[in-house]
């Protein structure tokens, strides 16, 4: 599936009929606010799965909008859910790749937490750092990491 810069995938409430990896590109998922906000909550990249709550939700809890000319996968919902009932390794293999998400959701909101904007900014680029090179290389615009981090362009 191909979806153009600025092309939504899904919705916030619509039916949930599959999960999604990214092959190229980059898609933005955000959650609309009763106050019209919108609060960034993952931007997924190539080889990037999204939306696996969606196995167990019936409709999506948030927009998903290409960030990029974005190429994806489609597993529909069913088939996934079948597969990974049918194949121990398959689901042993999906629960480690949750788990993996999880740690790394946590790093972030670890890092949310930090008052001192440098401090965020510091611990944010650790994180990242490549263990043995210890080099960063920023796959998105700065601007959208300040905002994963809870700053503004300028304070990154």
């Amino acid at each position: 599936m191909l979806r153009a810069k600025g092309e939504m995938l899904f919705c916030q409430g619509d039916t949930t009929f599959a999960i999604f990896a990214v092959r190229s590109g980059r898609v933005r998922m955000v959650r609309q606010l009763a106050d019209g906000a919108a609060v960034p909550l993952h931007v997924a990249q190539d080889g990037d799965t999204f939306s696996e709550a969606s196995l167990f939700s019936p409709v999506y809890h948030c927009d998903a909008v290409a960030d990029t000319d974005t190429e994806i996968e489609v597993h529909p919902k069913d088939a996934l859910s079948r597969a990974l009932s049918e194949s121990p390794q398959a689901a042993q293999a999906f629960m480690a790749h949750l788990a993996r998400q999880v740690i790394g959701l946590r790093s972030r909101l670890e890092i949310r937490n930090i008052r001192s904007a440098q401090e965020r900014v510091i611990q944010y680029l650790q994180l990242e750092a490549d263990g043995e090179t210890r080099a960063i290389t920023f796959a998105r615009p700065l601007k959208d990491v300040a905002g994963d981090i809870g700053l503004t362009h300028e304070a990154f």
